[in-house]
């Protein structure tokens, strides 16, 4: 048994030695590299390095097309020296830099004691990557937008001219062209004399957008540079800036909501006036302010560098769509569609608010009467409040999501009764004023019992499915 395990572990160290002296001293890399570009690479050694250090050194078998060098700032040389230092297995980084025609160079290290050990470099085409503001190959701007910062990027390019990888300029050169716009009407180039520095793998111009339509941005390739077969142009799309415009919106008859008119691009420094108009003024006004009847057309100003400014929204019908349209000088025309539908008015105790959202949005649910419990003897009155919301064109219900205010200009009376005026009291109309959503009254107990306390539906309005009543219940 002790023979066989001896015999077994002699075997298992001679496997280990042979696996050792099979494998290659040094690791040395395959690359490629763009043509006037370069890369970084590093050797690896099997073993660490003795405690003297070891000299590696690199050469290149045709230095007509492949260089070496430790400072990437620096033009190479064809043969470097590098030092591992002790115990180290990976040597310095040090970058292989690709000066001539493309194709396959053979490179040898060499190192005292060890084997000599040769890789391949690829000497590959290289181009000039040109890419806007958000990297794609189009951007959109605007005539009076701020100027986009156009990025030009040394790239290695494989043999069909495809973009592989940015790679940094050889060191110690520099490259210079000129980034051209084809219709200097629609925008013009500025700084587009560029100079890429070597060690740099980027350089920039600036696009300045002057008027409407669609311009290049190409580069004029320096020698010894490709024309990518992407990413090669970049093409700028300036368009009217566009409007903004209260869009998808639904408003109760004879109510109102805020919306918002924006532009595009802010306004010039003499400010801008823009038109909304609706297409069917029986049915929807447009108003500056909340309290005002509104007009079927709204020049709407915007101070200059402004964006937006509020308006209100006022609909006369309850069913149907009306299409609004805004223009202003310089910017794109912009249609929508606004929602008409039935309103209504509510009634709930202060303290809750409105009806809540799951009145609306869930089909299940069921309207319940609100009740409210007081003291005859600790309770002096409590709060009631009427609301004025849109309901849903289907149930009829309200919610706190549906409230809006009602219109400029208008007034609305709510009446209220008490299923038995012995049990309390209160005023018996709430009023509620264009450019508000409520109205407010007390209910005072003057005896136990119990009373109803519902609101008569104003004409105009539609009756609400749901939160027309209040429930008080007095005791003691």
């Amino acid at each position: 048994m002790r023979l066989n395990r001896l015999l077994t572990s002699g075997l298992l160290l001679f496997a280990a030695q042979l696996m050792l002296s099979a494998a290659p001293p040094m690791t040395v890399r395959d690359l490629s590299v763009g043509r006037n570009l370069q890369t970084s690479t590093t050797i690896t050694l099997q073993n660490p390095a003795p405690e003297t250090g070891l000299e590696m050194v690199i050469t290149s078998d045709d230095p007509s097309k492949v260089l070496f060098s430790k400072d990437f700032g620096k033009k190479g040389t064809p043969s470097l020296t590098l030092t591992l230092r002790s115990f180290f297995r990976e040597s310095p980084e040090f970058w292989v830099q690709g000066i001539g025609e493309p194709g396959a160079v053979r490179y040898t290290v060499t190192a005292p004691g060890l084997e000599p050990t040769s890789g391949t470099i690829n000497v590959t085409p290289s181009g000039i990557s040109v890419r806007g503001p958000f990297g794609g190959p189009s951007f959109p701007t605007t005539p009076n937008a701020n100027a986009a910062r156009i990025s030009v990027i040394p790239v290695r390019l494989t043999p069909d001219l495809k973009v592989a990888e940015p790679q940094y300029v050889v060191g110690g050169t520099k490259l210079s062209f000129k980034v051209v716009s084809s219709k200097p009407t629609v925008g013009e180039i500025e700084h587009g004399d560029v100079v890429i520095e070597g060690q740099s793998a980027v350089g920039e111009a600036v696009f300045r957008p002057k008027g409407v339509g669609s311009t290049t941005i190409s580069v004029s390739l320096p020698p010894g540079f490709s024309k990518a077969a992407e990413q090669s142009v970049v093409v700028a799309n300036v368009r009217l800036p566009g409007l903004l415009i209260p869009n998808d919106l639904a408003i109760g008859q004879d109510l109102q909501v805020q919306g918002i008119i924006g532009l595009g691009e802010a306004a010039p420094k003499d400010g801008i006036t823009v038109t909304i108009t609706s297409n069917d003024p029986k049915k929807l006004l447009f108003s500056m302010s909340p309290t005002e009847v509104g007009s079927p057309t709204l020049q709407v100003k915007i101070a200059g560098g402004g964006v937006n400014s509020p308006i209100y929204l006022q609909a006369l019908a309850g069913s149907g769509t009306v299409t609004c349209s805004a223009s202003a000088p310089g910017y794109e025309d912009r249609k929508s569609d606004i929602q008409l539908a039935p309103s209504g008015v509510v009634i709930m105790y202060g303290p809750y608010g409105p009806p809540d959202e799951a009145e609306v949005l869930r089909p299940d649910s069921h309207s319940v009467t609100t009740g409210v419990y007081m003291s005859l003897k600790k309770t002096k009155k409590i709060p009631l409040d009427v609301w004025t919301a849109r309901l849903d064109p289907v149930t009829l219900r309200a919610a706190d999501i549906t409230v809006q205010p009602l219109r400029g200009g208008k007034s609305l009376a709510v009446d209220l009764e008490l299923s038995d005026p012995k049990i309390g009291h209160l005023t018996s109309t709430v009023t509620i004023k264009g450019g508000d959503q409520m109205g407010a009254t007390d209910f005072v107990p003057t005896a136990v019992g119990q009373t109803v306390i519902s609101l008569k539906t104003p004409s105009g309005f539609v009756k609400a499915s749901n939160s027309t009543a209040v429930t008080a219940v007095v005791h003691e």
